[in-house]
């Protein structure tokens, strides 16, 4: 019987957490009636180490990533899927009880083009060398947790590979522009744990905002045709009011069980401008220049190198 739900989980290095996952999805979905599902685990490392994992699972089938970031590798996905419907999950999260027929119901019943699943934190941490991420009310369409539908989907041509990080957001972008009906199955949770990082992700974040400039050309927020001076003065003025924007938040909404967590990030943000804005200042010459060469925001402008090294891991 083809599937109506394709759940894809791109992974890179995280068999544990991976096997959480497909265990709870197994166990969910033998417990519906009339809901086929198929399950596809794309593997962006390769060291293959999901494998193995993989095979203990019946409804479960491997694939090897293209190596080349999250967006990359959930499109790969999504190509070997036969499902109507395309669920996008993150490794790493723990569908909670009636995860799978929340999701059953909403596409019996309903008539939307984009599903997005509640996403929380249950082992929240006071600590600066933990990520934290929470969708409780909707609106965010992280790819953590989100169906759409197939036809819907390749429409719009998938997620935006050149976008290492904040490909969800572009998505997310385009699917309003499409004027797409999305609605948000509050039921169809999903808790993500709290995740740990070295000081190697501490050094990295410094330079993830480059991300957010390109994220504005592909939107069309930016427009390559203002002068060079006003380009980087407004990077600067962005870049300047995001910090005092949050800093002020911090100030007004105290929140005793993550306030180191979030203080220390502020604390370094502030602390790294002479790095973060010359490295803004470089990456936005060199977008304003390809946009220019490339004015269509959905060409093939290649401003990465060819093979990605995760810069921040979804």
């Amino acid at each position: 019987m083809k599937p109506t739900l394709s759940i894809l989980i791109p992974t890179r290095r995280r068999p544990s957490e991976l096997d959480l996952c497909l265990r709870e999805i197994s166990k969910q979905s033998s417990e519906l009636n009339d809901f086929p599902i198929e399950i596809i685990v794309s593997e962006d490392s390769l060291d293959q180490s999901s494998k193995s994992v993989v095979t203990c699972y019946p409804t479960a089938c491997w694939t090897q990533g293209p190596q080349r970031g999250p967006a990359a590798n959930r499109n790969h996905a999504a190509t070997k899927a036969s499902g109507k419907w395309l669920l996008f999950l993150d490794d790493d999260i723990v569908p909670l009880p009636c995860f799978l027929q929340a999701y059953a119901d909403a596409i019996h019943t309903g008539n939307a083009d984009v599903l997005e699943g509640r996403m929380i934190c249950t082992d929240e941490r006071n600590s600066p060398f933990y990520r934290m991420a929470e969708n409780q009310t909707g609106g965010n369409l992280f790819t953590a947790n989100l169906a759409v539908l197939r036809e819907t989907f390749e429409e719009l041509g998938g997620f935006d590979e050149e976008l290492i990080i904040m490909e969800d957001l572009e998505f997310a972008h385009r699917l309003k522009t499409a004027e797409k009906h999305i609605a948000f199955v509050a039921n169809a949770t999903v808790d993500h744990p709290a995740q740990r990082f070295g000081l190697g992700y501490v050094w990295r974040w410094i330079f993830h905002f480059r991300w957010g400039l390109l994220l504005g050309y592909k939107t069309g927020k930016t427009s390559p045709r203002r002068s060079l001076l006003s380009s980087l003065v407004s990077v600067t003025q962005d870049h300047l009011m995001l910090m005092a924007r949050k800093t002020v938040h911090l100030l007004t909404q105290h929140n005793p069980k993550s306030w180191a967590n979030a203080w220390f990030w502020q604390a370094w943000g502030w602390l790294t401008l002479p790095l973060t804005l010359p490295h803004l200042w470089c990456w936005e010459i060199r977008y304003r220049i390809e946009f220019r060469n490339h004015p269509d925001p959905t060409g093939d402008v290649k401003t990465q190198t060819k093979s990605a090294d995760h810069i921040l891991d979804a």
